[in-house]
């Protein structure tokens, strides 16, 4: 479930009141000051059990080492997504000039990753990951898991699609500032309206992935 930070005091009754073990701090940077005091607080301060921790977003080989030394003591499972302003729903690149480019990134990140060792710690690929070729790319680069917002948000079965609304959105752009109850005059989100004519069913969604990930896998060997 979503929760925006503002009193401490109500995060912390929320988070007391449903057990949770399993946690995403989904940032624009994970290397704000911030977030190591905030978890620091969940675990140390409020006595919360983590298993599963989920962070991001990191760009570099560096940010991948300097975050598992930083939050794997706190989890038994460490997820970090790697990938900035490549998301449908992402404006940094237009806003700042930031983009390194997904599969550099990746790559970077997978090489930390097995100098680290640690069979407890993932590299996510989260960003501009639109198909089945996409996805097929990230995992060859190392990714351990692909995030594809953009393409899962054309199922019928889309929170979505099923309200009608038929769009989705940064969580960095003005509609998620206002859903949070923020005042930002900055963002770096953008709001995307779906086609409702490329609408399918998601067990259609999942058949095309499958067939394009495994399509790969014969092509592997050839030249």
């Amino acid at each position: 479930f979503p929760v925006t930070i503002k009193k401490k005091d109500d995060v912390y009754e929320i988070f007391n009141a449903t057990d949770c073990k399993s946690w995403l701090f989904d940032i624009a940077f994970i290397s704000v000051p911030q977030l190591p005091k905030v978890i620091n607080r969940f675990v140390n301060e409020w006595g919360f059990t983590c298993n599963n921790l989920m962070l991001g977003n990191l760009a570099s080989g560096s940010e991948f080492r300097r975050s598992y030394f930083l939050y794997k003591q706190y989890c038994q499972c460490l997820y970090l997504r790697v990938g900035l302003s490549g998301g449908a729903g992402c404006a940094t690149s237009d806003a700042s000039g930031f983009g390194r480019g997904q599969i550099t990134e990746l790559i970077e990140c997978q090489q930390v990753k097995e100098e680290i060792g640690d069979e407890n710690v993932y590299c996510l690929a989260d960003g501009g990951v639109k198909h089945s070729g996409y996805a097929s790319k990230a995992f060859g680069a190392g990714a351990d898991f692909v995030l594809m917002g953009n393409y899962w948000s054309f199922s019928n079965e889309a929170e979505t699609n099923v309200k009608g609304e038929h769009e989705y959105w940064g969580l960095a752009s003005y509609k998620q500032i206002r859903l949070s109850g923020l005042d930002k005059s900055h963002s770096e989100g953008k709001v995307n309206k779906i086609d409702i004519t490329k609408l399918q069913p998601l067990s259609t969604l999942a058949k095309e992935l499958w067939g394009g990930l495994s399509g790969r896998c014969r092509y592997r060997d050839w030249e």
